[in-house]
């Protein structure tokens, strides 16, 4: 029978099950690395027992199975019956990867399939205490539970109540009954030794329990501490949120666009008239739609993290596959960015991550033959610069060799020899972003065919980002990516070719001249302009852009736009600039679809349509093919 996706109580399961499914990853993998943290171990055991919990009462039996029997493997963990090992965590890790399948079976309306009974046996066998029996540092205070819960006297049960803190919710009236006689179900006493253990009252901080001791075959509980005031707390947090659907916000930032649009019109009406009271009004509303805009964008906004937590498990399945020791350092995972981009940032991200441990980190002898520790380091950190968000992906591995990509290129045919030699050390670090380049010399589950690089820059350039490298043979490389905040609302640089307007996006001007053009040079057939000393390639963008473009003559002077492209700055002569100006994106027609060189289209403030210049697609399809044709 097919599962009702659209029941609110499985959406809402899958909601908050999936978040913490989401967490379960980097825990586990943290708790590999430090085994003997308890509060830790406690939060991995009770990550599964509230999954088992929700999909219990949805009658989701086959996730119940699973969750319940990776419980049992934490709790045997808990009792310190068996230490956490590499083989006990691949084992623990392919569970979750099959309640995520699940997860996904259950958005899609399928019904869950019967969980593998080889993976069940696996678990099964973890459950078996190893010998010798390794005891875990228990918290501080942490009451002595019997280990088989189900013999426990009428007085034994008594003093276990007795040492829940005044906090904990009341039991059931059964409970309340059981030392008379009275029946409790599991789940109820299951939510009583929860209770038992004592979750956090603050970030990092246990709450320790009242000590139960045995004292002359009787058991007794010490007074309780004082209760922590945090609880109504995060009650009160909790009450002031709202779930809401994310179609809906889509629909509100595209009208807040139009109100956009709406309003460049209405500032470019108020300079030509003189209507004081027009100008006010037109200036209220200029701040009003700019501070919606700004509240609007902020309820897009997702923390980073929701992408970084995947990465502790990426780095540690494929260390462990390449005999390889990595440590995985995450910073700024609170930074907050367009929810769209933390979606596409994810397979980028990925690739780049695996790349660094796959290229990058050295095996630990090799590693260690050269005075570095064996094992390696791989930063993932992510800022706000200004209104773009700057992700680095760096390690402390080898480095890239310009040698060795020229001569890599040279090689694969994708260079000759004599265009090689005169790369620069940046031109040869962008080598790695061509089509079918790669610098392994065999070919892998994980690399060697010369795919992915060339996939990642093309990704980040369609989210009008950038991509740079940085890197020091022997000492790491350095991926520094910049994406805007947003994908819906773009700064732009509106300029005129011939009598069209185009937006330049402004993440890639660097800087605009006013040159003398009759002072140029040629160089390979490319026209260039000394600017600080240093050649710049020009290209007049009439040539390409308009209809008449090919028998225009140069300019002896005008606007130069320098733009950074595929890791060059390279300068567009420009008919005319027009000023900075916000735009709201919007796709190009069914006619227009796909052209090279555009990336959209927008309307301007004086209710014109320009379109909007994809500079590295630009570069692209009329860079090479114009260098020989443009010198007059």
């Amino acid at each position: 029978m097919a599962i009702d996706a659209d029941d609110k109580i499985l959406q809402d399961f899958l909601v908050e099950a999936g978040e913490i499914v989401e967490n379960l990853g980097g825990q586990l993998v943290e708790l590999e690395s430090r085994p003997g943290d308890y509060e830790l171990l406690n939060a991995v055991f009770r990550a599964f027992h509230t999954i088992k919990g929700g999909a219990g009462f949805l009658n989701l039996n086959p996730l119940v199975d699973l969750c319940h029997r990776s419980e049992d493997v934490f709790n045997v963990l808990r009792q310190g019956k068996r230490t956490v090992d590499a083989g006990l965590m691949d084992v623990v890790l392919q569970a979750v990867d099959v309640v995520n399948a699940m997860f996904q079976a259950l958005r899609a309306g399928n019904e869950l399939a019967p969980v593998d009974m080889q993976l069940l046996a696996r678990l099964e066998l973890l459950v078996q205490p190893a010998e010798p029996v390794m005891q875990l540092p228990a918290a501080k205070d942490q009451p002595e539970l019997p280990e088989n819960t189900d013999d426990l006297t009428d007085q034994e049960f008594e003093a276990l109540l007795k040492a829940l803190p005044p906090s904990a919710p009341p039991p059931h009236a059964g409970a309340a009954n059981a030392g008379q006689g009275g029946e409790i179900t599991d789940a109820e006493f299951e939510a009583l030794l929860d209770a038992l253990q004592g979750a956090p009252t603050e970030k990092n901080e246990p709450r320790h329990m009242p000590a139960v001791k045995s004292v002359s075959g009787e058991i007794v509980n010490e007074p309780p501490p004082a209760v922590s005031s945090a609880a109504p707390a995060a009650t009160a947090v909790a009450e002031s949120t709202v779930r809401v659907d994310t179609r809906r916000l889509d629909d509100i930032m595209n009208m807040v666009g139009e109100l956009v649009l709406v309003r460049n019109r209405l500032v470019t009406l108020k300079a030509a008239t003189s209507d004081e009271q027009m100008a006010a009004a037109v200036a209220n509303i200029d701040v009003v739609t700019a501070n919606l805009q700004i509240a609007v964008m902020k309820t897009r906004m997702q923390p980073i993290k929701k992408v970084f937590g995947r990465f502790p498990r990426v780095v540690r399945d494929l260390a462990r596959s390449l005999g390889k020791e990595v440590v995985l350092e995450l910073q700024g995972e609170d930074t907050d960015l367009d929810k769209n981009l933390v979606e596409a940032l994810a397979d980028p991200l990925v690739h780049l991550v695996r790349n660094a441990v796959d290229h990058g980190v050295e095996a630990p002898e090799g590693r260690q033959a050269s005075g570095k520790p064996g094992a390696g380091r791989v930063l993932l950190a992510a800022s706000q610069e200004g209104d773009h968000i700057r992700i680095v992906i760096a390690d402390d591995g080898a480095g890239m060799d310009p040698e060795m990509l020229r001569r890599k290129a040279v090689e694969k045919g994708v260079l000759d020899s004599d265009a090689a030699a005169r790369l620069g050390r940046e031109d040869c670090y962008g080598l790695i972003f061509l089509p079918g380049f790669s610098t392994k010399n065999e070919i892998t589950d994980v690399s060697g065919r010369g795919v992915g690089m060339d996939v990642v820059k093309t990704r980040i350039t369609q989210l009008n980002g950038t991509i740079d490298i940085e890197s020091e043979p022997g000492k790491g490389t350095r991926m520094i990516i910049r994406v805007p905040l947003t994908l819906a609302i773009m700064p732009t640089l509106m300029v005129m070719v011939g009598t069209q307007i185009f937006a330049l996006p402004l993440t890639c001007v660097a800087e605009i001249l006013q040159l003398d053009l009759k002072k140029h040079s040629s160089i390979d057939g490319q026209r260039v302009v000394m600017v600080r000393d240093h050649p710049l390639p020009i290209f007049y963008l009439r040539h390409w852009l308009s209809g008449d473009g090919s028998g225009q003559l140069w300019p002896e002077s005008g606007h130069v736009v320098i733009v950074a492209a595929g890791g060059q700055r390279v300068g567009f002569i420009v008919d005319g600039l027009i000023g900075q100006e916000e735009v709201v994106i919007k796709p190009l027609g069914a006619l227009l679809q796909g052209t090279s060189g555009l990336a959209g289209a927008t309307i301007t403030g004086n209710g014109r349509m320009a379109l909007i210049l994809d500079v590295p697609g630009l570069m692209r399809t009329y860079g090479r093919g114009a260098r020989q044709s443009e010198v007059a």
